[in-house]
């Protein structure tokens, strides 16, 4: 089952069950995946899961912002209310590689694209998102790289 598919049913079970938080998490993500496929110019545009995992971050990383803020301002209440919405969209997230695995892969990108310096930075992330099928959020990679990369 594909990912836009398993947010489908998790609109359908969350709509049953009476889960609002979720059902707005997942309505949300589907509405930004909808937008996606309106940019490409075909409504009707298959997303591939690499695509919706992307999505999925943006989002996550959009929540982490607005949690950021509300402690900040002491919104205790909307800050709980952001943690939560992450905790639901990291259920739609592949699990994480281990270090172990991460640095070998990175080793590999580093080997086949001959890497050297800061300028092959973006050729590295772009092909070890390719190699782990994006299971690995791009900040984590960009602080590994960089470690590298110099």
């Amino acid at each position: 089952m594909n990912l836009q598919n398993t947010i489908n049913e998790n609109i359908k079970t969350s709509m049953k069950s009476g889960d609002s938080l979720k059902l707005n998490v997942f309505r949300a993500v589907k509405n930004a995946i909808s937008n996606a496929a309106l940019q490409s110019g075909n409504i009707q545009a298959e997303i591939n899961d690499s695509a919706v995992l992307v999505i999925v971050r943006k989002q996550i990383s959009q929540r982490e912002d607005s949690l950021n803020s509300f402690i900040k301002g002491n919104r205790n209440e909307l800050a709980e209310k952001e943690k939560a919405e992450i905790e639901v969209l990291q259920t739609l997230l592949p699990p994480t590689l281990s270090e172990e695995v991460l640095n070998e892969t990175i080793q590999k990108a580093i080997t086949e694209l001959s890497a050297t310096s800061k300028k092959d930075f973006g050729k590295v992330l772009k092909r070890v998102g390719e190699m782990t099928n994006n299971a690995v959020d791009n900040k984590t990679l960009s602080a590994k790289l960089s470690q590298i990369l110099k």
